[in-house]
């Protein structure tokens, strides 16, 4: 079983440490002391943040394609409620 620290960040302090990480102005190590997050932390931050360009010159991160699965699935869940709810409603 996964071992859950508890700790909680918000996106927006998620993305300022990115940030401050991968346009250079601090290490990995100074963030993870003075912000009190592990460097595997920030590394994981880091990845995620990270673009990936697409073959139609679409950028796009990690967390943006997470967010589109799941968005995904949840419009396939609601597309088969849809056609269930459209098969009673035509038995009437």
């Amino acid at each position: 079983m996964k071992k859950s620290s508890g700790k909680h960040y918000s996106n927006d302090f998620k993305e300022r440490i990115v940030r401050l990480y991968l346009d250079g102005h601090q290490s990995m190590t100074a963030l993870s002391r003075e912000y009190g997050v592990t460097t595997s932390t920030i590394s994981k931050w880091g990845q995620a943040a990270k673009p990936i360009q697409l073959t139609n010159g679409i950028e796009i991160n990690q967390t943006e394609i997470n967010a589109l699965i799941k968005e995904n699935e949840q419009l396939k869940e609601e597309n088969e409620i849809l056609k269930l709810a459209a098969v009673l409603l035509g038995k009437r």
